[in-house]
């Protein structure tokens, strides 16, 4: 069963090329003048700047707008994206100096998307014990460090830092510097992102404004940057944070946190989508030959996170549905805590090829997961659940029979409701016909209950994955067990 994970994405905007921009057109650029809400301003073309970097045009743009007025186009609003026609076509990316119109270049988004897909990201670093996955930082390599201490001494690692009392923060390994188009009459500067710091010192902050000074980040002196999540506005409301890239919204990096602090400001421009699929599953839902043609076919990677039912749901609650794209809880566990926590989005079926799917199931699924109108389900996998039984160790017949006095010690069900409802059967009742009486079913279930705790010495363990009790019958630790009917198969193939 899928149910949508609740993580929102923007839906990209369509691109206008740079090939079609002209002298005199108009449109608007949206950036984010107080607060968090991005506002539109007006703008005209002025030209294209060939080859203003190599290989790379820019976009000369002047606006008349009001809001424009006072600070014209600042280093601040870099990333800020402007439109013609309504298509995206540029990021603001650089300034004049005193002119007194407004007059700014920006960046065409095409260049910004090719750099985006070849930009070097860390790999992945796996969550362990349930914490969060994380993305490996650039740093300086091992034969970066090694030139400055070969013998791993650190004596000499500090003098090949240069003389007493010389900054070894200035020189260590650092980023080359970022190249830097060619001065306009000492007129263009490079839009530059706003490093928000907070808490140091006035030789510290010197210190990193010369740490900084060969890059486009440039370090400006802020209040503290941690606390309170909400700020309240002139007419009295809280004002949170953003929850979702929108473009032309603020977006802050937090580098620091503590008595220190340090967030990098900069502008959304174009909002694509991610192109990793966050898959939060149980083993073997998702084969490896379905995701390979999936990525095959989207060019969208998938990063697996294997789980459980109750673990699904921690894991979304811990952070409010986000973290993940899907989620694969068993259809029971859908509604319930989609009402108590709000943890998932509802899907659309209108963006669904429901012809794909066996109708019967669809629509059995779709009132299984109904809340409030809004459908959160689709089926995905399916099975029965029935007895596994080593023929050659011994002979079960039906569920009852794994509770027999022979069998101590060497039978496994799972704490869970199908259980119950399988003893149910068994018993030659049928607890299907008992939910329209609350009581006849509570008894039932009682009833059942009661045989299962007298059972309890015969189960080796109560299974919670596949895995455990697969291992367990290979074993001959267990002969018999209500499981999957896949993992029956499974044992047989094997043997």
């Amino acid at each position: 069963m899928i149910a949508w994970a609740a993580a929102a994405h923007a839906q990209p905007a369509e691109v206008f090329p740079v090939a079609k921009v002209q002298r005199g057109q108009t449109g608007y650029g949206l950036t984010t003048f107080a607060g968090t809400q991005p506002e539109r301003f007006t703008f005209e073309v002025v030209s294209v700047v060939h080859n203003f970097l190599p290989k790379q045009d820019i976009i000369l743009v002047k606006s008349d707008d009001p809001k424009m007025a006072i600070s014209g186009f600042w280093q601040g609003m870099s990333g800020s994206p402007l439109y013609l026609d309504n298509k995206i076509v540029c990021a603001f990316s650089y300034g004049f100096r005193f002119n007194k119109v407004a007059i700014g270049g920006c960046t065409p988004i095409e260049y910004m998307k090719n750099a985006g897909e070849a930009v070097r990201r860390g790999k992945v670093v796996q969550a362990v014990a349930g914490g969060p996955r994380t993305i490996e930082p650039m740093a300086a390599s091992l034969a970066d460090w090694r030139r400055l201490t070969p013998t791993v001494d650190a004596a000499q690692a500090m003098a090949a830092l240069g003389p007493a009392r010389k900054s070894w923060l200035l020189s260590a390994p650092l980023p080359s510097p970022v190249t830097r188009p060619a001065a306009v009459d000492d007129q263009t500067m490079t839009a530059s992102m706003p490093l928000s710091i907070a808490g140091f010192s006035a030789p510290s902050f010197a210190q990193l404004e010369r740490l900084f000074g060969e890059s486009n980040i440039v370090p400006v002196r802020a209040g503290g940057t941690s606390g309170t999540t909400a700020s309240t506005t002139t007419a009295g409301t809280k004002e949170s944070g953003p929850t979702k890239f929108v473009p032309g919204a603020p977006l802050a990096v937090e580098m620091i946190r503590g008595d220190m602090s340090a967030a990098g400001i900069c502008t959304v421009s174009y909002v694509e989508g991610d192109k990793t699929l966050r898959l939060l599953t149980w083993a073997d839902y998702a084969p490896a030959d379905v995701v390979a043609q999936f990525t095959k076919e989207t060019g969208i990677k998938v990063e697996i996170t294997l789980s459980n039912n109750e673990e699904m749901i921690s894991k979304l609650r811990a952070t409010g549905g986000a973290g993940f794209d899907l989620a694969q809880p068993s259809q029971d566990r859908i509604t319930g805590p989609q009402q108590e926590f709000g943890i998932y989005k509802p899907i659309d079926l209108a963006q669904i090829k429901t012809g794909q799917f066996i109708p019967a199931m669809l629509e059995a699924t779709r009132k299984n997961t109904t809340l409030a109108g809004k459908v959160y389900g689709l089926p995905h996998i399916w099975g029965t659940d029935g007895l596994v039984v080593n023929t050659k160790s011994a002979k079960i017949a039906d569920y009852p029979d794994l509770c027999r006095a022979d069998y101590k010690g060497k039978t496994s069900v799972r704490l869970k409701r199908p259980t119950l409802l399988a003893f149910a059967f068994a018993a030659g009742k049928d607890p299907f016909a008992l939910y329209g009486d609350p009581k006849a079913y509570a008894a039932l279930m009682d009833g059942v209950g009661k045989t299962l705790a007298a059972c309890k010495g015969n189960l080796k363990f109560f299974w919670d994955n596949k895995d455990q009790l697969l291992n367990g019958m290979r074993a001959g630790e267990v002969v018999g067990a209500m499981m999957w009917d896949t993992g029956g198969w499974k044992l047989q193939n094997d043997n």
